[in-house]
């Protein structure tokens, strides 16, 4: 059985690796703002350091064992990552540079200085041939190479160490993010809204919550690989038109026919998150965090201010 995570240090420090992308500034905003809770494992106040790749090369094995030299952290945090399908594809050198070397590299350097490790994975490792909600134990099948790459990642966060949390989740969104939730916002500015988006089904992700559940696997001592999505299924187009009826109720929804091009995406990737659950992580719909996001940019209100 693997060492649990957890530190009797008075302050436990989080280096957050890839600090400059959304979830790692998400994750700054929450250090900032005093959000960040893990106890009892953490019992002590929480100083978190985040490296942007500017600050950090996380390609560079001696630059990433410096930093966890440099700063000794309990826990590293591994958020950098090429996320795009698309760029993915096209950069596929550039993908298993960052997602799967970046990745072993930084799980060395954690087992040199004895820090855990979250390593964030994807529901693409699973091509969909099943219609069922995946579990953890189920073997995983990668469509495009970023879940290829996410799949070495993983395998290579394993070997070198045992304490690690990996976890894997849905298409997130959020306020750093620039993506398909954001892109519908924008458009619902117009008066009619016509969708011409992807029909897989998958579970839109808002990152506050991923991360909100990584705290409290961290505050349970949790080690291994956690499936970590909301409940529910959706498409884009599910996705858009919740977004319409908290933004627009009024406006004109429209699917066009789907592109007959080759789709990166499983046409079905639902994660089956019993597990998680059980450690004590909430696991709200998608639609609740859908529109808790949504507030969260208006103050509390949803309504779409209109162009001037």
């Amino acid at each position: 059985m693997p060492p649990i995570i957890g530190s009797r240090d008075p302050m436990a420090k989080i280096l957050v690796l890839g600090g400059g992308g959304p979830l790692g500034r998400t994750l700054a905003e929450r250090a900032r703002e005093g959000r960040i809770r893990v106890e009892p494992a953490f019992p002590g106040p929480i100083e978190v350091v985040s490296l942007s790749r500017g600050q950090l090369n996380v390609s560079s094995y001696a630059d990433v064992d410096r930093a966890l030299q440099g700063h000794r952290p309990e826990v590293v945090v591994y958020a950098a990552g090429l996320t795009d399908v698309n760029v993915c594809e096209w950069n596929k050198w550039e993908a298993y540079l960052i997602n799967r070397d970046g990745a072993d590299q930084a799980a060395r350097s954690c087992a040199r200085v004895g820090a855990a490790m979250v390593y964030f994975s994807t529901d693409l490792l699973f091509d969909g041939v099943r219609r069922l909600p995946y579990r953890e134990e189920d073997p995983p099948s990668p469509v495009n190479i970023f879940a290829d790459t996410k799949l070495a990642g993983e395998l290579a966060v394993m070997t070198h160490l045992p304490r690690h949390l990996i976890l894997r989740t849905g298409w997130l969104y959020g306020a750093h993010y620039r993506g398909f939730v954001s892109a519908v916002m924008e458009r619902l500015r117009a008066e009619d809204f016509v969708f011409g988006g992807r029909q897989s089904l998958r579970q839109p992700t808002w990152c506050e919550d991923l991360l909100e559940a990584m705290e409290a696997l961290l505050s349970r001592s949790q080690t291994g690989t956690f499936h970590v999505a909301p409940q529910g299924e959706a498409s884009e187009f599910d996705v858009a038109k919740k977004l319409v009826s908290l933004l627009r109720p009024t406006a004109t929804v429209e699917a066009l026919e789907m592109s007959s091009a080759r789709s990166l995406l499983s046409p079905y990737s639902v994660l089956d998150c019993s597990k998680a659950k059980q450690a004590g992580v909430a696991i709200p719909k998608w639609e609740d965090s859908l529109e808790r996001y949504v507030r969260s940019l208006r103050g509390g209100d949803t309504k779409v201010t209109e162009p001037a």
